[in-house]
């Protein structure tokens, strides 16, 4: 419940949020589906933290002086 009052409280105040399916838990596997679906549907983006890594990883090739 905690986790998901923060993140409302991010997105109201306009931070862009990136949710990792596989870094959070709660209590059940529904309870579980259920925060990811609204949060992906509602206030942010949702991915797995190898998708996470990813990204990261070319932004920071993006980044390097040529």
């Amino acid at each position: 419940k905690e986790l998901a009052a923060f993140v409302q409280i991010a997105f109201v105040k306009n931070y862009d949020i990136t949710f990792l399916s596989d870094g959070t838990a709660t209590s059940s596997e529904d309870m579980h589906r259920a925060t990811l679906l609204n949060i992906g549907f509602a206030v942010g983006r949702v991915l797995t933290c190898a998708e996470l890594r990813e990204e990261l990883r070319g932004a920071a090739e993006e980044a390097k002086p040529d």
